[in-house]
């Protein structure tokens, strides 16, 4: 409930006015899976899935226009039917390395809030667009897994590569966060392709000495897109609105490296240390790729106490995050000209700082 009357570039909102929205959904899913072994070596697998989804979005409001007060509501329903499956192998190697490839399937179905859009938030959106198509994926895999033994230990590894296309991505037509203009509804906007590999290995940890290191290597980028327009025009400037082709842009706050390495150090039987060293590469801020954030990384300290209480597991921990204090962009979004400028660069950013070294203590008991 509004309990002062004010004034923002979207209008002027009164005391006493308010308003309460409630979302249901009822999923219905079947599943079935089978395998097939083909050989001694050689196994096949195929799932399939049908969920049925039905969406009900319901809001009330009482609102003032400087006149007249108004109870309004909006109710709205839609329901859709999808089928997603994964095809896939796995060829033994040896008794410790295998094999495998797959393809899968998955989906996301508009929500009603999307689908009328005008009818919930005539303030920001212009239009309803009940048309939407379902986002679809399609993912396709290959790799390799095992465990290897030398030097009295043994090391689990999993090595993998991918392709996945993404069609009909929703969000807003003008722009992911354009909220000005005369026609502005959501819709499908393009499709987008993410190819990478990915990397786990793994030690004993019963060890005194283990570890567990993983690395991605991500190229996520548009493969098509409707014009991208950005907000340089809020009421107060005279600024025009730039529309920019994307097609082939890389997708926002999606680096192409990523390192993550665990170090666990079994000082006693009891006691643990375990040190955790992450890393990531530069991303672009925005679906425009002008602003790109620098890379970053962070060392992350704990140690853990392990005992028994009443035969049951008693755990004491100590922890550290961002031991070295560095200072760097959690998240970064760009979406329109907030300095006023008329153009978009870096000032505008909307920026989530990381806290910096922080510090925790627990205990967790089993029981």
């Amino acid at each position: 409930m509004t309990t002062v009357t004010y004034t923002s570039r979207r209008g002027t909102y009164y005391k006493g006015e308010w308003s309460d929205s409630n979302a249901i959904e009822d999923r219905l899913g079947i599943y079935g899976e089978t395998k097939h072994k083909i050989t001694s070596k050689l196994t096949a697998v195929f799932n399939a899935r049908y969920d049925k989804e039905e969406y009900e979005y319901e809001e009330q409001s009482y609102d003032y226009n400087g006149t007249v007060w108004s109870l309004n509501n909006v109710n709205r329903d839609h329901s859709f039917e999808n089928f997603s499956y994964r095809v896939g192998a796995t060829y033994q190697l040896t008794s410790n390395d295998t094999f495998y490839t797959n393809i899968s399937t998955g989906f996301r179905n508009p929500r009603v809030y999307e689908l009328y859009a005008a009818d919930f938030n005539p303030n920001r959106y212009t239009a309803n667009n009940p048309d939407i198509d379902t986002e679809t994926t399609i993912n396709y895999e290959i790799g390799f897994r095992g465990k290897k033994y030398a030097l009295n230990n043994s090391f689990r590894y999993d090595i993998s590569a991918y392709i996945l296309d993404t069609k009909d991505i929703i969000a807003r037509n003008g722009g992911t966060y354009y909220s000005y203009g005369s026609n502005v509804y959501f819709d499908n906007v393009g499709d987008a392709r993410s190819k990478g590999v990915e990397l786990s290995l793994g030690s004993d940890k019963s060890k005194k000495l283990a570890f567990d290191f993983s690395y991605t290597y991500l190229d996520a980028y548009y493969t098509s897109h409707i014009p991208f327009t950005v907000d340089l025009a809020p009421t107060y400037r005279s600024t025009g609105d730039q529309t920019y082709e994307i097609n082939g842009n890389q997708l926002p706050r999606t680096p192409h490296h990523k390192f993550d390495l665990f170090t666990y150090i079994k000082l006693t039987p009891k006691w643990k240390l375990i040190n955790e060293w992450y890393w990531q590469s530069s991303y672009y801020s925005d679906e425009t790729n002008f602003v790109k954030m620098p890379s970053y990384g962070v060392l992350n300290i704990q140690a853990r106490y392990n005992t028994k209480l009443r035969g049951k597991d008693l755990e004491f921990f100590v922890r550290i995050d961002n031991v070295t204090d560095n200072q760097y962009y959690r998240t970064v979004y760009l979406f329109s000209d907030r300095s006023g400028d008329g153009k978009l660069d870096a000032e505008d950013a909307s920026i989530t700082v990381d806290p910096g070294r922080v510090y925790y203590a627990g205990i967790k008991y089993s029981f």
